[in-house]
């Protein structure tokens, strides 16, 4: 490199308040405005969370973890040889975070929890006047019962969405075998209801690079949504296929369902509504942090819920998760039994 482009560089770098490095095309570090951090000539290919291959034709954004410390990174192209890599670290990620939408995305999480926890302080009181009056309280295990669960259910998402905003354990799996495994299981924990969910792919093994976990919490909401926001007779159909999306080779994930929204004011609507803001951020989410995109779209009663990600091949630098989905009983409701639990509840 030419020593007017190096002093080009180095005053952007001057400019960027966050720690920032010039990388070549290997991720080495060319110069950059924290030395401690990026050592000039080191390779910092291991510290990126992924796999980071150039050409980098549009901004990546991954994690960066040296000396034990994690920040959140941003890497977009200076050209065919060149990238530009900025660091954000928490405090900058909160300053940001006051500037954006960040809080208006978790807020339904929020809303979801306190009304919940003041579904069950009232039940509590309830029965706390039924004792005082000398009344019967048989029933109320069941509705503690059931507005736990509620509260779990909610409790559960705030918690995963909090991890797909903080980190994420990217694997190579078989969505395919996971996804049907999922199905399966719910379809298991459906059958006190009669509800149940359809699942067709015409292959039996698509690889994509995503968080095992995040990805049940994602396809659990989708499951959860199309049972709650369809009648009692209606069939939600899962499927997923190999598509073609910007020259890239991406996998489709589709659940279709007949939707019905009561119109009625009763507890059965109220829910319904209330319900509708919780799942969506997390599906989305999910679908943004595997490189892909949702989308939700409705043709009279008929609504699909879209999540397109890249295929993956096999790496040697990614652990390979072609098992599927396996679930341990701990003896304590995990999120895919929460969230069919409320199902039952709505349709028995």
């Amino acid at each position: 490199m030419d020593s007017d482009r190096r002093k080009s560089l180095k005053a952007i770098l001057k400019r960027l308040e966050n720690p920032a490095a010039i990388l070549d095309k290997e991720l080495k570090c060319v110069c950059s405005n924290r030395p401690a951090i990026f050592q000039e000539g080191s390779d910092l290919a291991e510290y990126f969370q992924g796999d980071i291959r150039p050409p980098v034709e549009r901004t990546v954004q991954t994690m960066f973890t040296v000396s034990g410390k994690s920040y959140c990174a941003r890497l977009f192209s200076l050209g065919e040889d060149m990238l530009l890599c900025e660091l954000f670290g928490a405090d900058a990620l909160m300053d940001m975070a006051e500037k954006t939408d960040l809080y208006q995305k978790t807020l339904p999480f929020f809303n979801a929890v306190e009304y919940s926890t003041a579904k069950l302080w009232q039940t509590l009181f309830a029965m706390k006047d039924c004792i005082k009056n000398g009344g019967d309280i048989k029933g109320f295990d069941g509705r503690f019962y059931y507005l736990v669960s509620e509260l779990s259910s909610v409790v559960k998402n705030g918690y995963e969405y909090s991890l797909m905003l903080t980190r994420r354990d990217l694997s190579i799996i078989n969505i395919v075998s996971l996804a049907e495994g999922l199905v399966n299981r719910c379809n298991t924990i459906l059958a006190e209801c009669g509800r149940c969910v359809k699942f067709i792919s015409d292959t039996e093994k698509l690889l994509v690079a995503a968080d095992s976990r995040h990805a049940v919490t994602a396809l659990t909401n989708s499951i959860q949504n199309a049972l709650l926001y369809s009648p009692r007779d209606c069939v939600p159909v899962m499927t997923i296929s190999r598509c073609t999306e910007n020259g890239r080779s991406c996998v489709f994930i589709q659940l279709v369902n007949d939707s019905s929204l009561f119109i009625e004011e009763n507890d059965e609507t109220e829910f319904r509504f209330r319900r509708a803001g919780s799942g969506i951020p997390i599906i989305k989410r999910f679908a943004e942090e595997a490189d892909g995109r949702f989308f939700l779209d409705s043709n009279g009663q008929i609504v699909k819920l879209g999540i397109v990600i890249p295929e993956a091949k096999p790496d040697v630098n990614m652990t390979v998760e072609e098992g599927g989905y396996s679930y341990y009983d701990t003896g304590i409701p995990d999120i895919v039994e929460v969230k069919m639990r409320e199902v039952i509840r709505l349709f028995t």
